[in-house]
C-alpha cells in the first residue's frame, strides 16, 4: 500500500542535517562534537578571557595612575603653601615682637612658639 509516487524522494527536512550558508556557526551542532574538542575551545576561551580581563585592568590601573599622580602632586603643592605660610607667620610675630623686645629675643620667642 504505497500512496506516494514511485521513484519520488521525501523533501528534505530542514531540521536535519541542514546548513545555512549565511551563517557563521559550524556545520556540526554542538551536540555532536567530541568532548575534546569543547574542552580545547572553552580553555581556549578563558585564556583570551584572562587576557583581556589584564588589559583592562592595566588600562584602569594607568589611568587611576594618572590621577593619583596630579592629586599628589595638588597635595605636595598645597603642603609648600602651608609651609611658607607658616613662615611667612613666624616672621610677623617676629616683627611684632621686634617692637617691645630686642630682635634676638623676639625670634627665640617666636621660633619657640611655632615648634
Amino acid at each position: 500500500m504505497n500512496t506516494g509516487r514511485a521513484g519520488t524522494a521525501a523533501p528534505p527536512n530542514p531540521a536535519v542535517g541542514a546548513h545555512d550558508p549565511t551563517s557563521s556557526a559550524p556545520a556540526t551542532s554542538k551536540s555532536t562534537r567530541p568532548v575534546n574538542q569543547l574542552v580545547h575551545e572553552v580553555t581556549e576561551l578563558a585564556t583570551r578571557l584572562v587576557q583581556q580581563e589584564v588589559q583592562l585592568a592595566k588600562a584602569e590601573l594607568a589611568e587611576k595612575g594618572k590621577r593619583a599622580g596630579l592629586g599628589s602632586g595638588l597635595v605636595g603643592g598645597a603642603g609648600l603653601l602651608a609651609i611658607i605660610g607658616l613662615q611667612a607667620f613666624v616672621a610677623a610675630a617676629i616683627a611684632a615682637l621686634a617692637l617691645v623686645l630686642p630682635l634676638w629675643a623676639a625670634a627665640l620667642i617666636a621660633g619657640e612658639r611655632s615648634c
